[in-house]
């Protein structure tokens, strides 16, 4: 028969005190809008993106510091309206930033593909091929690149979740348990 571990908080805690921590854990919770996180991140990833092929496009020397933009607007944004504590918010957001990442490097090469035809970019994307979309999108790609979508990627998932008290914190772990 395989021993359950409990923790030594859990073994010398009140009964009182337990369910205390479980009403916390419980509250925390129900408050978590999964649904809600997604539609927001989308939204603003779509954003996010529009405002990283501007600012790149129109201020090179910027895109490090866009990428890490895209990352810690939607680590906020899947963060706040989500109140997530529990781990998917921050994958959620993680996987976000790198695909806002990838559509800003490509709307990009979108806009300069449009500024150089003196064309609109819906019309530079829209005589495109699916191939051409898919080397945009890489398009430009440096090594160091991957650096800045890296640590976009971390701050998304570090600002995803809710910071907790130490009572929070403490519920949630013997709520586990």
């Amino acid at each position: 028969m395989a021993k359950v571990r409990v923790s030594y908080t859990a073994r010398v805690m009140q009964e009182s005190d337990k369910n205390k921590y479980r009403q916390v854990a419980k509250a925390l919770l129900a408050a978590q809008n999964l649904p809600r996180a997604v539609a927001v991140g989308v939204f603003v990833t779509i954003i996010a993106a529009l405002a990283y092929a501007l600012a790149v496009a129109f201020l090179p020397f910027c895109q490090p510091f866009a990428a890490m933009g895209v990352g810690a607007i939607i680590g906020l944004a899947v963060g706040l309206s989500g109140h997530g504590v529990t781990t998917g918010f921050a994958v959620l957001a993680v996987a976000l930033t790198l695909c806002g990442s990838v559509l800003g490097n490509l709307l990009t090469t979108v806009v300069m593909q449009a500024r150089s035809a003196v064309d609109i970019p819906l019309a530079a994307l829209s005589n495109a091929s699916f191939a051409d979309v898919l080397r945009w999108s890489f398009d430009g790609y440096v090594s160091v690149q991957l650096v800045f979508w890296f640590v976009a990627a971390i701050a998304a998932g570090f600002l995803a979740r809710k910071s907790l008290s130490r009572t929070e914190q403490l519920a949630l772990r013997l709520h586990v348990t």
